[in-house]
């Protein structure tokens, strides 16, 4: 790698490590501590599964919440926990409704195909 690459890349990203720093903060820390990292790792791990799905659009919002939740461990932030459980809850509705709903789509248009022909 080249240096002035790699001067590009800090110039870029260290301001904004720079606001992350800020925002994410020991806070709320038994939140991070025993009992609720084995829930935390539960939620990882389920986030890690929906991943995996061949879904189209769905792989965006379970890796913001596995971010998240790997900040939060970093800085010690039950703050950023409660965000990346939210986040979590989110993904899940939108890959359940997500394929619910195109399975109905193209459940009616067979339907609809049958009858036409």
């Amino acid at each position: 790698m080249k240096a002035s690459s790699l001067r590009g890349a800090l110039r870029v990203s260290v301001p904004l490590l720079r606001k992350v720093e800020h925002v994410a903060m020991p806070r709320l820390t038994s939140l991070t501590e025993w009992p609720a990292t084995s829930l935390i790792g539960l939620q990882t791990l389920v986030m890690a599964l929906v991943l995996i799905l061949p879904i189209w659009g769905a792989n965006l919002i379970p890796g913001v919440a596995v971010a998240l939740t790997g900040l939060a461990i970093l800085q010690r932030d039950g703050a950023l926990v409660i965000a990346s459980a939210c986040v979590a809850v989110a993904a899940l509705a939108w890959v359940y409704f997500g394929t619910y709903y195109t399975f109905a789509f193209f459940n009616q248009l067979w339907e609809w195909s049958v009858g036409w022909f």
